[in-house]
């Protein structure tokens, strides 16, 4: 997820820290899980973020994956 070719900005993000972070998870999972997941990563690079914005990663899920969405399927 914190990879420079999952970036949507022309940064290096080796070169600093992040305000925010935002993920979209697609298919069948439960709210619970992707929470659980977000967590994870929030507290593991805690250290890249800055620290007085204490909610700063945002997550949100969606039923339907982009292949049924691109082709119509549901």
């Amino acid at each position: 997820m914190f990879d420079a070719g999952n970036m949507m900005a022309a940064c290096d993000p080796r070169h600093g820290r992040y305000l925010t972070a935002a993920a979209i998870f697609r298919g069948r999972l439960s709210t619970k899980e992707v929470d659980e997941q977000m967590l994870n990563v929030q507290q593991r690079n805690s250290a890249y973020f800055v620290p007085w914005i204490p909610n700063n990663v945002q997550a949100s899920a969606g039923l339907f994956s982009a292949h049924a969405l691109q082709n119509h399927d549901i």
